[in-house]
């Protein structure tokens, strides 16, 4: 009996750790934490890192780096309506907003505050606390990447939301693995939607892409989103 007991207990001990390792990453919430660690080399949590493509084809080979870094973000280190203390931004280069052409980098930024900050310039436009703001263009996607630390199953679910109504004819998004979408949508202009996907199978090293596409718009497509991957497996 003592023998049985002490099996059982020893099972349910050996569920609990296992269960107790499964990790949970949060890009906003990593973001936060690791605060300005990432200013020169990215990778937030060691697994978060925002890209651009050189086209507006799903091709990893085609991504880099976006490897300049503001806070505050700032426009070609003048005054501009992106010089706001609290936000951070990454870009390939300098963030010019005034630029439309097709040339212009896609960005992202992050408010590190705890209150919606409005640009001076978009009074419209407001970025929400803890919120990772993507900015893709006219031949360029924006791209989170997010680089498995583990062979396993997992869950990804966020939302995306359009910052800028009135700005832009919306944007396709993406959650792709290598250059094959798993899951895709459209929010119009001032929309937004969450997504939810459930049981992926990763390999530590391998990268899931969350893209944003703004449908060949040349307006401003300010796109708010979070994205939660847990391990299942």
């Amino acid at each position: 009996m003592r023998k049985t007991l002490w099996f059982v207990s020893a099972l349910l001990l050996s569920l609990s750790v296992a269960q107790a390792q499964k990790q949970t990453w949060n890009l906003s919430k990593d973001i936060q934490d690791t605060g300005n660690e990432i200013s020169f080399s990215q990778g937030a949590k060691g697994v978060w890192y925002f890209l651009e493509s050189s086209s507006t084809e799903h091709d990893p080979l085609t991504y880099r780096l976006m490897g300049h870094y503001g806070a505050p973000c700032d426009v070609n280190g003048k005054n501009g309506p992106f010089a706001v203390r609290g936000l951070a931004c990454w870009s390939s280069v300098d963030v010019d907003p005034s630029r439309q052409d097709e040339n212009r980098s896609p960005s992202v930024t992050f408010n590190f505050t705890d209150t919606t900050i409005y640009l001076s310039g978009y009074p419209n436009v407001g970025m929400p606390p803890k919120t990772v703001v993507v900015d893709p263009m006219l031949k360029k996607l924006g791209i989170i990447a997010w680089e498995s630390p583990i062979t396993g199953t997992i869950r990804i679910s966020g939302f995306v939301t359009d910052l800028h109504a009135g700005g832009s004819d919306g944007v396709r998004w993406s959650i792709d693995k290598g250059d094959r979408t798993m899951l895709s949508g459209e929010i119009p202009d001032g929309g937004s939607q969450t997504f939810d996907l459930k049981d992926i199978s990763t390999r530590q090293g391998k990268v899931i892409y969350f893209v944003i596409d703004a449908l060949g718009d040349q307006n401003t497509d300010e796109i708010g989103t979070n994205l939660t991957i847990k391990q299942t497996k």
